[in-house]
Parts: structure tokens; sequence; C-alpha cells
């Protein structure tokens, strides 16, 4: 895909996203090209396929997984804290739904935790971001195999990279 400074400029926009990295010379961009990018909202810097910000863009989806995961949590929360309601008001205690598995101690993660999590599954740990309740918490980690960084939730950082350990595929 041939595209000018502008032309990509104006779709990382759209994205709320900037380049991270240099322009191609010759303005030659493959769809299934990572690029590093940073958001304009939060400033977290991550690897994202050309082809993934176009059709989030199509969809009216962020594109960053920072701002996308925080207000991803916020609606969960709203949702359960309703559903939590309604089997309260017919009748259930806390208890019954702790028991039940419908609540939990929901825990805020360590950065040794993090740091530990990362690493047990080929990433190294660049940043922890805390949520804004316990246990919404959201990991940045770089593959030590391909070099993409990309932020994960923490129970997503246990299927490792993409490139499966594989290797380079960042350019």
């Amino acid at each position: 895909m041939k595209l000018t400074d502008e032309e990509l400029d104006s779709i990382l926009d759209e994205a709320g996203l900037e380049l991270a990295q240099p322009y191609d010379e010759k303005g030659k961009y493959l769809k299934g090209q990572y690029l590093f990018t940073r958001c304009k909202t939060c400033g977290t810097q991550a690897h994202y396929r050309l082809k993934y910000i176009l059709d989030k863009n199509d969809i009216g989806e962020k594109v960053c997984r920072a701002c996308y995961w925080t207000d991803w949590y916020a609606d969960c929360r709203v949702l359960r804290d309703e559903a939590i309601q309604s089997l309260l008001s017919q009748g259930y205690s806390y208890n019954d739904l702790v028991k039940q598995g419908v609540m939990d101690e929901r825990t805020a993660l360590r950065l040794s935790q993090a740091r530990d999590l990362a690493e047990e599954n080929g990433f190294d740990l660049i940043d922890l971001i805390s949520g804004k309740q316990p246990g919404d918490d959201l990991l940045l980690v770089k593959c030590r195999a391909c070099g993409k960084q990309t932020l994960e939730r923490p129970g997503d950082v246990v299927y490792g990279c993409t490139c499966k350990g594989k290797g380079p595929s960042v350019s």
C-alpha cells in the first residue's frame, strides 16, 4: 500500500495514534506490517498492524488497547454491578455470591507479580498500568523473540506473543 506521510498520519490520527518510528522513505506499507505507534490519549507506545488499525477505524473502535481495555473494564463493572444488585434484591447474600463465584475478591497486581507473569510467558515487562479499580491492571510487554510491544490484560499474557516465540516479525 503506497501512502504519503500525510496519508499515513491521517489514518493514524483517526485511530488516535501517531507514528513512533521513522516513516518509510518510499511510502510503502504492507497491511500486515507492524507500525510502532504512540496513543495521543494515554501515551502508550505499542505495535499494531496497519490492517488492524484500518479495521478498527472502519468500525469506530479504539485502536489503543490501553484505552480500549480501560473502557471495557468500566463497562463490565457496570453490567456486573447491575447483575449483583438484581441477585441481592432476589434475596442472595454477599457470602452466597462469593461462594458461587459470582463475586470475587479482586486484588491489584503488584509490579513483581506482573514482571514474573511477563517473563514466564516470553515477554519483558515495559510498564504496569494500574486500572481504576483493583484487578483492572494492564501490562505493556515486549516479546523477547520478535520485539513486538503490546498491551495485554494479565489473563491474556499467558498465551504469549502471536509470533509463538519464532522471532522477528516486527520490522
